[in-house]
């Protein structure tokens, strides 16, 4: 299948690249220059453009092609107008072809941060005149005998460059890129020449060194000019090896990037120089080379730092008088073949396994040699023995136990510290690379050069970061310093929750949380809580029991905003529908601002608990104070609505206004209901509202309730009187500033209800040590005002979320009967119907009556017969308790 389609996308694009070339225009350019330029062009590349916009691209290459200066590159860069309307730049090099021509060019451009979106880089065979002018194209190959030569023409589309200054940097940098490409190429063999004399003269003139470290010597430099080392820059510096003084330093004529006098690849501090306090030792030991990384990055080829190799010089008689020094880049061969083979660093592996003494054959030693041969190449040509040595047995006894480890070399000279650092893979990601990277230099007092990642075999990750120093004294950092900050930062989001577990817990439960919690919050918890958030989240979770399948909690940061606040919802083994959770919430007079719901499975569950974490801001764009007290209110209402003891409406809000209670909300609740079955004449929304909004006058009405009837207060007779009378007397106070007539008349009936209840249940505790689920008023019907007639001696009514019902008694001993009633908007008037034919056909048998009748609220549907019977009978139960819950039981008299 992938044939097909390769075969299908080279069909297309040979297609558009043969449509191009017959749409250059006569005269424009030969059509076979349009085919060569996108003929090895790739297809993606290729895929936004038609034949019409090639053409166009032809055409204007052509005309570039038609002159060019010998000896240098000819850079232009266009912004064409292309017929499809797209806005590109075109970048166009033309210049002798050569090695390293084209990734020096993209080199470039990705170090200015320029995007590339199509490549062309065909070699065309030319000829031109003296004066550059073309004379002649021949195509891809030179005719035989042809006096022509062949062209490298890179064409490239960029994002566009409207700004001339972009434009003119980036023909500036490509300019000096490729001046030094062409200057390495041109001068390639005098270079390797220059470095192989140095061969000869040491083999037939052997310098004043030990013979073995000569014979190494000479070995690397052939291993180099044996194509293992790509030649930047040659040059020939004489002194004296006593002096400290710069100005002593003569220099030779230099080859490759070094033919500029004013070239420089050494630092000391911020200043490029000649001569460095490392190469000044260097002369003085009794070693030939010095393989380092020299201070400037390559423009040719790779854009790394360069290698540079320095190669003492002697007189005839034995005298040191300079160095010869070399720059370049290691060849592919350098970090692919084995560290036996490559002289100058065998040594230094030799050197490490005889100090180890190992047996080649061991686990140990097996592991040892591995150990060196992944070894950051670039780090073993520069380190020293005893560190090597150190570095290595570290990193064997690593792998028997990993866990994050940091090695660093200081630079003796300052000028840049190399860090090994091993991470344990499930820790490792890119952004602690980058973390651990700034850490780095941070504690250094440096800036990250480079950093190179590497995957061993085994559970450890490496990253080898390079800190450049270009100021003062390295700082001395103790390794368990570095490994406490590398800890921190590659510590998983596991590993600090068992740490804060540990913390804040006893031994025990925080290791059976932690074995519990460790893996159970995904990754977009995990981004976004911290572990002591976790915590608090833990407790909470670990309060759902199947009886209590749901629980919530709030919370607020410090740099919340004042109307707002977090609320948590935790649902076991199934997610609440935002569809149920947000009226619930807005019926507390709050608004979601916005949500984000988490899977967590702990480890001792069979179902997952979902989280529902959600922004919430009051409705009325108030401040809110989240203090203990509002929380508990808060999370206890809601969780009365979700658990279907509180009904879901606007007098929910009353608990953020006000110091109520949900029982206490309930309370006001039920008595609106009963106004709306004495048909007062306000819908219940006004009602809340009402009260919502004299929200001082609501909770004075709650108080008014509470004082002659709640068992809680400890007062006698007389205090609760008084009382009343006071908070009476603040109502009427109160009243007075109500500016609605229809606000007025609702606060005055809820506070005539009040003071016509006789009795209620509110504060009963049922068996299972809870509120009674119903809350039943028996009031003073005489007292009640505009009560629709007859009016009873005394009336009961009943409400919870799953029954309302209504009991009138027409006399102290009365009877009559109950009904089931279907109509829950007005079953009281239905009732009170019952009572006027009760009157009026029963009259001699019954002098006084009573009736009743209740209304099922949670009736499943009818064609669910049984079910439908069954809660009814149940809500029949519950209001014929409810009703004897009110019931007079006094002993003696």
């Amino acid at each position: 299948m992938e044939d097909a389609v390769a075969w299908r996308d080279d069909k297309a694009r040979a297609t558009l690249i043969h449509d191009a070339a017959e749409s250059v225009q006569p005269g424009k350019a030969p059509r076979t220059f349009a085919e060569l330029l996108f003929g090895y062009t790739n297809s993606e590349d290729l895929a936004n453009y038609d034949a019409s916009s090639l053409a166009l691209l032809a055409e204007q290459a052509w005309e570039h092609v038609q002159r060019r200066t010998a000896g240098r590159a000819d850079i232009r860069i266009v912004n064409p107008m292309m017929p499809d309307g797209r806005e590109i730049s075109v970048l166009e090099i033309l210049n002798d072809n050569m090695p390293f021509l084209f990734d020096s060019t993209m080199a470039e451009i990705a170090e200015q941060g320029i995007e590339v979106t199509l490549v062309a880089h065909p070699i065309i065979a030319v000829e031109r005149d003296d004066q550059g002018k073309l004379l002649h194209f021949y195509g891809e190959a030179l005719p035989e005998g042809s006096k022509g030569a062949r062209e490298s023409l890179i064409h490239l589309h960029m994002t566009r460059l409207d700004a001339d200054a972009d434009r003119d940097r980036l023909i500036d940098g490509l300019t000096r890129t490729l001046g030094d490409v062409r200057a390495c190429v041109v001068d390639w063999r005098a270079m390797r020449d220059r470095v192989e004399d140095a061969i000869k003269t040491f083999s037939s003139n052997p310098p004043p060194l030990p013979i073995d470290e000569v014979a190494e010597a000479n070995q690397f430099l052939q291993w180099l000019c044996a194509d293992n080392f790509t030649f930047l820059g040659v040059r020939e510096y004489r002194f004296s090896p006593e002096s400290d003084v710069s100005d002593d330093i003569t220099t030779a004529e230099g080859l490759g990037i070094l033919r500029d006098p004013d070239a420089k690849v050494l630092r000391r501090g911020n200043e490029m120089v000649v001569m460095t306090p490392e190469i000044r030792e260097f002369m003085r030991e009794p070693t030939l080379l010095i393989v380092i990384k020299a201070n400037v990055s390559s423009r040719v080829h790779r854009r790394i730092r360069m290698d540079y190799v320095g190669i003492k010089l002697y007189a005839p008689d034995g005298r040191l008088e300079g160095e010869l020094r070399v720059v370049g880049l290691f060849t592919s061969g350098a970090y692919t073949r084995s560290a036996r083979q490559i002289p100058y660093i065998r040594h230094k592996v030799t050197r490490v396994l005889q100090r180890a003494g190992f047996d080649p054959n061991s686990h140990s030693g097996k592991a040892l040699m591995h150990m060196l041969e992944d070894y950051p190449r670039d780090e073993l040509f520069q380190v020293d023995v005893d560190t090597l040595f150190n570095f290595v047995m570290e990193i064997l006894i690593l792998y028997e136990r990993p866990r994050v480890r940091a090695l660093a070399r200081v630079d003796k000279f300052d000028r840049f510290v190399s860090i090994l650092v091993f991470i344990p893979r499930d820790k490792y990601d890119t952004d602690v690379r980058t973390r651990v990277g700034a850490f780095l230099a941070q504690i250094y007092k440096g800036t990250l050069s480079a950093s190179y990642v590497s995957f061993p075999e085994g559970a450890l990750a490496r990253v080898h970061y390079i800190i450049g120093r270009y100021e003062g004294k390295t700082p001395a950092v103790e390794r368990a310093t570095l490994e406490a900050g590398i800890s921190a930062i590659a510590a998983t989001w596991a590993d600090k929750l068992k740490a804060a577990l540990a913390a804040s817990t006893d031994g025990m439960r925080a290791r059976m949380l932690a074995n519990r919690y460790a893996q159970a919050f995904t990754g977009g918890y995990t981004e976004v809580s911290t572990a002591e958030q976790a915590i608090a989240d833990i407790a909470t979770i670990e309060k759902l029991t199947p009886a209590r399948p749901v629980t919530i909690s709030v919370h607020r940061f410090e740099e919340d905003d004042p109307r707002r606040f977090g609320l948590k919802v935790f649902s076991d083994a199934a997610p609440l529908s935002l569809s149920y959770r947000v009226p619930v919430i807005e019926n507390h007079g709050l608004r979601v601002v916005d949500e984000r719901t988490y899977q967590i499975v702990p480890g001792n569950r069979p179902e997952p608990v979902w989280l529902h974490d959600m922004t919430i801001e009051t409705s009325d764009g108030q401040p809110i104070e989240i203090s203990r007290e509002f929380s508990h209110r808060l999370e206890v209402s809601i969780m009365a609505v979700v658990t279907d003891r509180a009904e879901s409406d606007g007098y929910n809000a009353l608990i953020l206004r006000t110091a109520l209670g949900w029982r206490e909300v309930s309370t006001i609740r039920a008595l609106s209901r009963y106004l709306h079955q004495i048909r007062a004449p306000f819908t219940q929304d006004y009602m809340w509202e009402t009260l919502r909004k004299n929200a001082a006058i609501t909770a004075n009405l709650v108080a008014l309730f509470q004082a002659p009837r709640d068992p809680r207060l400890v007062l006698t007779d007389r205090e609760r009187s008084a009382r009343e009378t006071t908070l009476l007397a603040e109502i009427e106070e109160q009243l007075k500033s109500v500016a609605s007539l229809d606000e007025d008349r609702i606060l005055r009936r809820f506070t005539n209800l009040v003071q016509s209840t006789i009795r209620t249940n509110l504060w009963q505790v049922g068996e299972d040590g809870h509120p009674r689920p119903v809350i039943s008023f028996k009031f003073d019907a005489r007292k009640i005002d505009d009560l629709p007639p007859p009016r009873p001696l005394y009336e009961i009514f009943v409400y919870s979320p799953r029954v309302e019902g209504i009991h009138l008694r027409f006399g102290k001993v009365a009877r009559g009967g109950l009904r089931w009633s279907d109509r829950p908007q007005d079953f009281r008037t239905e009732i009170l119907g019952l009572v006027k034919a009760q009157q009026v056909k029963n009259a001699v048998i019954v002098p006084v009556g009573a009736k009743g009748g209740f209304v099922p609220k949670r009736l499943p549907p009818p064609s669910d017969r049984e079910a439908w019977l069954a809660e009814g009978t149940e809500a029949y139960r519950i209001f014929v308790r409810s009703l004897l819950e009110l019931t007079d039981n006094l002993d003696g008299d």
